[in-house]
C-alpha cells in the first residue's frame, strides 16, 4: 500500500509554504511565506543543486509588527558533518511599512571546492535588532528526499495521541474512559508493537474509550483522512464502530457522524473470537471553522463485555508538496553562532554558560496555592515548610461576610490579609461572590446576605436543610443583579490595580459558586427557574469594572468562553487528578497562550492514602488508595500537560501534604507556571558597542501571565564597580513569549554611554516593566542585587550538558517520587536519577540551544542495562546516527566521539519488557 520514491523537486518544499512560519524564539514581527528556489534562467531548480551552480531564492515578507520594518535575508552554504560555513550571501534591505508585503531575494552559488555533501540554510532577520522573522529553513542540497504514498496521496502526522498505546507506563496517554468504563494499558494482547488498551467495567454498551482531538483536528482541517482501528474481544456477534464527534462552544454536539456511520464497522463472529479484527478506510471529514471541541471514540454497540483496542489512527491524506513542507527542516536559530558566521562580527565577546539551580523560587503570578479557611490571616501560621514554598494564600469570601449590612462593606480584613501575604513573600488568591455552599445536611452555608431578601424582596428558592432553609437566589432577578453589581463595583474600587492580588475567582453562580447545580438535591430549584445564555453573560458582566486578573470555571462552557473573550479571564478546573477522568486537566491546556490556568484537586489527597500512620498522623483507607502510587504522576501530568500556572499544595491541609511528599512539593513549586533559566550569555568585552545575546529556557509548565497589566519585560543595566546603576536598556523581548519546554533567544545591538565608569552588566526580568527593579527570580547561580543578576559574576556550568533543555519520550513514576524526569540526571545529585522502561523507539535527549563541539559522553547508570542504544546528533536540521551503545554497565560508561551538534538523542533499538534504565548522571564535554 505504501510506496517510497525520490523527490524530484526540492523547490516544491518552498513553493508550498503557504502558512506563515513565525519565529518560535521571539515575539512575531513578520510573516514569511512562499519560499522558492530558482536557477538563473528563472526555472525552479529540479533535484539537487550541483557544485558551481548559481541560483537564487525568493520569499514573501509581510510586516505585522505595527511599525516600519527592515528585513534582511541570508543564504548560507554548509558542509555536512563538520557544519563548516562554505559561503554566505545576503539580500538587499527590504523596508516595509506596517501591513505591507513584498518579495525578498538573495542570490547564491554552491562553491566548486566544497565537499561532496552539503546543505543550504536560509535566514530572514529584522535588520536592526536581528530578530529572526522565521525559523531557519535547511535542506540537503546534495541528496534526495523520500516520502510515503497512500492511494495517490501522502499521509500527514497522526492526529491521535498514542495510537499504539506505547507512550505511558502507568496511565494511558491521551485516552480517557467513556462514561463508566475503565481503561488500562496492557501487554496481554497487542496488535501493533508491545501494548494495547483493555476496556472494562462497562455498564452500558456505549461505555468505551475516547480522546480529545480538538487541537490536532483544527490544525489538519477538512479533507480526506485514513482512519483505522483494531479490536479484540471474547464476545461473539457484537458490533464496533469509530466515531468523531464535534461540539460547539456551548458543548452541544453538532456532528457525531463525520465518519460515515458504517464506514469503519467491525462485526465479530465465532471464527474471530479472541482474535484481532481491523477496519481501515479513507473517508472525508468536514471540519467547520467555528467548531469548539472534538473527540474520537470507539464503542461496542450491543454488548458490555471487555474488549481490547490497538492501533487506532487518524491521518490526513495530503499532497506530495504538503508532505514535503510538513517534513522540511525548520530549525531553531542558534543566534550567537549564526550571527558570528553570517554577519562576521569582529568584536571580542565574553561567553558565559550559567550554572542552574533547583532552589525553590517564589515568583509572582505562578506557583502553589496555600488553601486556608481562616478569613483573618493573622491567625494563619505561615512559618511552615509548605508555606515557605507557596506563592499564593488562597481563601474564599462570601458576599454576606463582606457586606453584612446593606451598604456596609467589610473590606479592611482583606486589605490586612494582602499586607500579611506581602510580608511573607506571597500574594492573595481570592474567591468572592454569592455562593451556595452545600455538601450535605450537616455541611452547608449561604453566602448571599439575608438583607437582600428581607429588605428588598429578592426572589429565591427555599431549600429545606433539616429544620433550616437555604435560600438560593434567582440569579437573573433584577434586584439580585443590581445589588450584586454594586457590591462587586465597591470591591473593584477598593482593590483595582493591587499587584499583590494574584487572581479573583468569579464565584457568583451555583453550588460553591462554581457555575453548576449538579446534586439531585437541587432538582426543585432547577425546575423553578430557567436561565438563558444572556442571563449567564449578565453574570459574567458583573465583573466588567475589575482591573484585576480573573479566573473562570469550566462548568458552564458558554460563560467560560464569554469571560475569556470579554474580560480576558483565565481558566479554572476543579476535578483534575481524577482517577476516572485522567485527562480532565487537558481542559486547562485550551487556554495555553491566552491566560493563566488554575488547577484544583478532584478530592482531598488523603482519599488516595492507604491506611496507616504517616509523619505522626493516622489515616484510614482512602476511597482511591489503589492509586496512591500514581498520585505524583497525576499531579505532575496535570501541571505539565495542563500548562498550569497555579495549583494547590495538597488541598485544605497543605502542611500535611508537604510532610507526606516534601520532594514532590518542591518540584511542584518550581514546575508550576514559568521557571526561567538562562543557558547562555554573550556580550562585548569592555562593555564595547556590539550585540547582547541570551538564550533562555522555560523549565516550567506555562508562560508568564503578568497580572492584569500584562506588561512584562527584560532590561539590561550598566553599573559601576560598586554596583550603582548608571543606565538601563530595555530589550526587545517579552517573557510572555518564553514558552514552556522551549528555548527562547534575545539578540540586540547595545551601546552604553557611560562605559568608562562601568564595572558590571546586570540583567533584570520584570513582571511589570514600569517598575524600578526586576521582581522575577531566575534559576541560575549568580549574584543578585535588588532583583538584578550580575552577568559578569555568574557561575559557569561544570559540563557542556548542564543547564540545557532535557526531554524524554517516556519516563515512569515511582511511589512518592513522581516522574523521574531527565533533568535529574543533570542535577549533580547521585541520589536522583532519570528512569525509563526500555522500548524500541523511545528516546531521551539534550538540546543545547546552540551548536557545541562534543568530544565525550559519560553516562553513570545505577544498574546494568542490556538494550542497544543508538546515539544521534543534530546538524543542518536533521538527526543523524553517530554511534551505538551495546548496553550500559552499572557505573560510568564513557563514549569518545567528535561532533558539532545542537542536540544529542539516545534512542532504544529494541524492546526489553520488564527492563528499565536508570541513569544518575550524564556529562558531555
Amino acid at each position: 500500500m505504501f510506496k517510497k520514491f525520490t523527490a524530484l523537486c526540492i523547490a516544491v518544499i518552498f513553493a508550498v509554504m503557504q502558512a506563515p512560519f513565525a519565529c518560535a524564539q521571539t515575539e512575531k514581527k513578520a510573516e514569511v511565506t512562499d519560499f522558492c528556489l530558482y536557477n538563473l534562467q528563472n526555472n525552479p531548480i529540479m533535484g539537487k543543486i550541483e557544485k558551481n551552480t548559481e541560483f537564487y531564492f525568493t520569499a514573501n515578507v509581510k510586516n505585522t509588527s505595527g511599525e516600519p520594518l527592515t528585513a534582511k535575508a541570508y543564504l548560507a552554504v554548509f558542509e555536512k558533518g563538520t557544519n563548516a560555513l562554505a559561503d554566505v550571501f545576503e539580500s538587499a534591505d527590504l523596508i516595509l511599512e506596517n501591513g505591507e508585503k513584498s518579495l525578498i531575494r538573495t542570490d547564491g552559488k554552491i562553491p566548486s571546492d566544497i565537499a561532496d555533501e552539503y546543505f543550504i540554510k536560509i535566514f530572514v532577520f529584522e535588520k536592526t535588532t536581528l530578530t529572526p522573522l522565521c525559523n531557519a529553513v535547511s535542506f540537503d542540497a546534495s541528496g534526495a528526499y523520500e516520502t510515503e504514498g497512500y492511494n495517490g496521496g501522502y499521509l500527514s502526522r497522526d492526529i491521535i495521541i498514542d495510537p499504539s498505546f506505547e507512550d505511558d507506563s502507568r496511565s494511558v496517554m491521551g485516552w480517557n474512559p467513556r462514561s463508566a468504563s475503565e481503561i488500562q494499558r496492557t501487554a496481554d494482547y497487542a496488535f501493533d508493537k508491545n501494548y494495547s488498551c483493555k476496556v472494562s467495567n462497562r455498564v452500558w454498551a456505549s461505555d468505551a474509550i475516547r480522546q480529545d482531538i480538538t487541537e490536532n483536528l483544527k490544525k489538519s482541517g477538512s479533507g480526506e483522512y485514513r482512519v483505522r482501528y483494531s479490536v479484540l474481544t471474547a464476545a461473539v456477534d457484537v458490533n464496533f464502530q469509530i466515531i468523531i464527534a464535534l461540539y460547539d462552544k456551548n458543548g452541544v454536539r453538532t456532528s457525531a457522524k463525520p465518519v460515515p456511520w458504517n464506514a469503519l464497522y467491525i462485526k465479530t463472529d465465532a471464527e474471530h473470537k479472541n482474535q484481532w479484527m481491523s477496519a481501515e478506510k479513507s473517508v472525508n471529514i468536514n471540519v467547520p471553522e467555528n467548531f469548539y471541541s472534538a473527540e474520537v471514540y470507539v464503542e461496542m454497540l450491543n454488548n458490555i463485555s471487555d474488549f481490547y483496542i490497538d492501533f487506532c489512527s487518524i491521518r490526513k491524506v495530503i499532497t506530495y508538496g504538503e508532505y514535503l513542507a510538513e517534513n522540511a527542516y525548520f530549525c531553531e536559530i542558534d543566534t550567537a553562532r549564526e550571527l558570528e558566521n553570517l554577519i562576521g562580527k569582529k568584536s571580542d565577546y565574553v561567553s558565559i554558560h550559567p550554572k542552574d539551580t533547583n532552589e525553590v523560587l517564589k515568583n509572582p503570578y505562578k506557583g502553589l496555592n496555600y488553601y486556608t479557611t481562616k478569613l483573618d490571616f493573622s491567625q494563619l501560621n505561615l512559618s511552615g515548610d509548605g508555606a515557605k514554598i507557596s506563592n499564593v494564600v488562597y481563601a474564599r469570601y462570601g458576599w454576606a461576610a463582606l457586606e453584612p449590612e446593606d451598604g456596609v462593606y467589610n473590606f479592611d480584613q482583606i486589605e490586612e490579609n494582602i499586607n500579611y501575604c506581602a510580608e511573607n513573600g506571597m500574594m492573595l488568591g481570592i474567591g468572592i461572590g454569592s455562593t451556595v455552599c452545600y455538601n450535605s445536611a450537616s455541611d452547608y452555608r449561604q453566602d448571599t446576605p439575608g438583607w437582600l431578601f428581607t429588605k428588598y424582596g429578592a426572589k429565591s428558592y427555599d431549600l429545606k436543610i433539616g429544620n433550616n432553609y437555604l435560600k438560593i437566589p434567582y440569579y437573573n432577578d433584577a434586584v439580585f443583579l443590581e445589588k450584586m453589581q454594586r457590591f462587586l463595583d465597591k470591591f473593584a474600587e477598593r482593590f483595582n490595580g493591587n499587584e499583590n492580588i494574584a487572581y479573583v475567582d468569579m464565584r457568583v453562580y451555583g453550588n460553591w459558586g462554581e457555575w453548576h447545580f449538579y446534586s439531585s438535591v437541587f432538582d426543585g430549584y432547577r425546575n423553578s427557574v430557567t436561565y438563558t445564555d444572556e442571563d449567564f453573560k449578565r453574570l459574567v458582566d458583573l465583573f466588567k469594572n475589575f482591573r484585576l486578573p480573573l479566573a473562570m470555571f469550566t462548568s458552564n462552557t458558554m460563560a467560560l468562553n464569554y469571560a475569556s473573550d470579554t474580560l480576558n479571564a483565565g481558566i479554572r478546573v476543579d476535578g483534575t487528578m481524577n482517577p476516572g477522568e485522567r485527562d480532565e486537566h487537558l481542559k486547562l491546556k485550551r487556554f495555553d497562550g491566552k491566560n493563566f490556568a488554575v488547577a484544583e484537586w478532584f478530592a482531598q489527597p488523603e482519599t488516595f492514602y492507604p491506611a496507616g500512620t504517616y509523619n505522626g498522623k493516622t489515616y484510614s483507607k482512602g476511597k482511591y488508595s489503589k492509586y496512591f502510587g500514581y498520585l505524583p504522576t497525576f499531579i505532575e501530568k496535570t501541571i505539565r500537560e495542563g500548562a498550569v500556572s497555579y495549583i494547590s499544595l495538597g488541598y485544605w491541609n497543605p502542611e500535611d501534604f508537604y510532610k507526606m511528599f516534601p520532594d514532590l512539593s518542591k518540584r511542584m513549586a518550581n514546575e508550576t507556571g514559568y521557571w526561567f533559566k538562562p543557558i547562555s550569555f554573550k556580550y562585548p568585552k569592555n562593555f564595547a558597542d556590539g550585540y547582547f545575546m541570551m538564550a533562555v529556557k522555560n523549565d516550567g509548565s506555562a508562560p508568564l501571565y503578568a497580572g492584569y497589566k500584562q506588561n512584562s519585560g527584560v532590561k539590561l543595566a550598566l553599573a559601576d564597580a560598586d554596583g550603582n546603576i548608571l543606565e538601563k536598556i530595555t530589550l526587545d523581548a517579552n517573557p510572555k513569549n518564553w514558552k514552556a519546554g522551549e528555548i527562547s533567544y534575545i539578540t540586540q545591538k547595545i551601546s552604553f554611554k557611560n562605559k568608562q565608569n562601568a564595572g558590571h552588566i546586570y540583567l533584570g526580568v520584570f513582571s511589570d516593566a514600569d517598575a524600578e527593579n526586576p521582581d522575577i527570580k531566575l534559576g541560575i547561580t549568580a549574584e543578585c542585587k535588588n532583583g538584578w543578576y550580575d552577568i559578569c559574576h555568574t557561575e559557569n556550568a561544570e559540563n557542556t550538558s548542564d543547564n540545557r533543555l532535557y526531554y524524554s519520550s517516556l519516563a515512569f513514576a515511582e511511589d512518592g517520587c513522581g516522574y523521574r524526569d531527565l533533568r535529574y540526571a543533570f542535577d549533580g545529585s547521585a541520589d536522583t536519577y532519570f528512569a525509563s522502561e526500555v522500548r524500541k523507539g523511545e528516546y531521551f535527549e539534550v538540546d543545547f540551544g546552540e551548536y557545541e563541539n562534543i568530544s565525550s559522553i559519560v553516562i553513570n547508570a545505577k544498574e546494568k542495562t542490556n538494550a542497544k542504544i543508538f546515539v544521534y546528533a543534530k546538524s543542518d536540521g536533521a538527526l543523524r546516527k553517530i554511534t551505538e551503545i551495546n548496553g550500559l554497565n552499572a557505573g560510568e560508561n564513557t563514549l569518545t566521539l567528535s561532533c558539532e551538534t545542537s542536540k544529542i538523542r539516545f534512542t532504544f533499538g529494541e524492546t526489553r519488557l520488564g527492563e528499565s534504565i536508570k541513569i544518575s548522571s550524564i556529562k558531555m564535554n
